[in-house]
């Protein structure tokens, strides 16, 4: 039987919200070293936000003398996320279809229920070939 998403997803991770401001999710990004994180509002999910979005962003602004206090609401990538009873397979291709390095998982009732990684497939791929 093929593997599913809910099989290996992370139930435990980090969610940050859309009024937190760039400086503040830069630094939570560095020091949990994670490349994306997904955003959640009042209505559910929101979409994602990357590091390549945050440092292309900050880069913009300290050339233009700006501060990093802007909510990240503005930089937020919309993603539609996958289910838990999704294949690995889905996932991977969903992966490289958004170039993100993990997809968030939504339940029956469209509640955040985990983030699935590109470390997390990997060690799937490798376990089934031991």
């Amino acid at each position: 039987m093929e593997r599913r998403v809910g099989d290996l997803m992370r139930r435990d991770f980090i969610r940050i919200r859309p009024e937190e401001d760039l400086a503040s999710v830069a630094h939570l990004m560095g020091m949990a070293r994670v490349r994306a994180l997904p955003v959640v509002g009042d209505g559910g999910l929101a979409g994602m936000i990357s590091h390549r979005v945050l440092a292309r962003e900050a880069l913009a602004r300290a050339r233009q003398g700006r501060p990093l206090d802007s909510p990240i609401a503005a930089f937020v990538e919309p993603i539609e996320p996958i289910t838990p009873d999704a294949t690995l397979r889905a996932a991977a291709a969903r992966m490289i279809e958004t170039d993100l390095p993990c997809l968030p998982a939504v339940g029956s009732a469209g509640r955040l229920v985990g983030l699935v990684t590109e470390g997390d497939l990997l060690r799937a791929a490798y376990e089934s070939v031991r």
